[in-house]
């Protein structure tokens, strides 16, 4: 009898770590409308762009307009290059060691799924109160967690079901003296698709200035 009752148990958790695992991607590429809302001010900043990511710490992310600001990051070095705003004129890129605050860190931590963790609890909707929200999932990050990624709260998006290819959207809330609120809207979704070393990996265009 105890044989099967640990047999169970160990069935139900094993299935419970491979759907937490297999929830986020080993890499994936979108186009996104990115909204930026200062709780303080109220200002509303609008982009467009895309992005790559691929498991663990990869990322690029590059936004077209209204200005062409592109952020690359891997294990090793992260770029942030800011094109000119007057032809002619050069444009500028930091090259860093990745530090504990890069963007790709807030995907990484998505490996956990949608059950909560020491990363962050998960908050699920009342579906008989909110209808509307029976596909939204909150993410509340531990203070830890919080001083590492620079953000509060994220809430997830999903259309129809609850798997990575059907997240639509992700609301930010970031832990800074703004509480500055990022949605992100995707299009385009495409999940496990082949992406080059060199994707993450920034080479300036000529006439640029770097700076470490």
């Amino acid at each position: 009898m105890k044989k099967i009752i640990l047999a169970t148990f160990l069935f139900s958790f094993s299935a419970l770590l491979s759907a937490a695992e297999s929830f986020l991607p080993q890499t994936f590429s979108a186009d996104f409308e990115q909204t930026q809302i200062s709780a303080l001010s109220g200002k509303e900043k609008k982009s467009q762009g895309h992005l790559d990511y691929k498991f663990p710490g990869h990322i690029r992310f590059e936004v077209n307009k209204p200005d062409v600001i592109i952020f690359v990051s891997n294990p090793r070095k992260t770029w942030y290059y800011t094109a000119p705003f007057v032809a002619g004129e050069p444009g500028e890129v930091t090259v860093k060691p990745t530090g504990k605050l890069a963007l790709s860190k807030f995907f990484d931590a998505l490996k956990q799924g949608l059950k909560s963790n020491d990363l962050y609890s998960v908050k699920e909707n009342d579906k008989d109160k909110d209808k509307d929200k029976d596909f939204n999932t909150e993410l509340i990050f531990s203070k830890k967690s919080q001083e590492e990624l620079g953000i509060v709260s994220a809430t997830l998006i999903f259309t129809k079901k609850k798997e990575f290819s059907a997240l639509s959207t992700i609301e930010l809330l970031k832990n800074d003296k703004a509480k500055a609120k990022v949605k992100l809207v995707f299009s385009n979704m495409k999940i496990n698709n082949e992406l080059a070393k060199e994707r993450f990996e920034f080479q300036a265009p000529p006439n640029t200035r770097s700076s470490q």
